[in-house]
């Protein structure tokens, strides 16, 4: 197994949620994915933990989600701004985030 890349990080973007996930640097996750390599010397996959790759799963859904919504033309508004309304309507909103 080899380590998942020799080159540096361009940037510390975190990846994973603010709900109490795995939060870590695209730099950390380079360093805990490891490279599968076949006899030939391709390199045929990667390994990572399955909580890292849950974590992953759900940041790209996110993304897709937010893309989506974006597209759509539709008016959206912050996150924090929708949980601040909700509470107003006495909705819990706990565990939602």
């Amino acid at each position: 197994m080899d380590s998942a890349s020799d080159e540096e990080p361009k940037r510390g973007r975190s990846l994973g949620n603010k709900r109490g996930g795995i939060l870590m640097q695209v730099s950390e996750l380079k360093e805990k994915a490891r490279i599968v390599i076949d006899s030939a010397g391709n390199k045929r996959a990667i390994l990572l933990d399955y909580a890292i790759w849950a974590e992953l799963i759900e940041e790209l859904e996110d993304m897709e989600a937010i893309d989506l919504a974006r597209e759509s033309g539709e008016e959206y508004i912050p996150w924090e701004q929708a949980v601040k309304e909700l509470r107003a309507q006495g909705i819990d909103v706990q565990g939602l985030y």
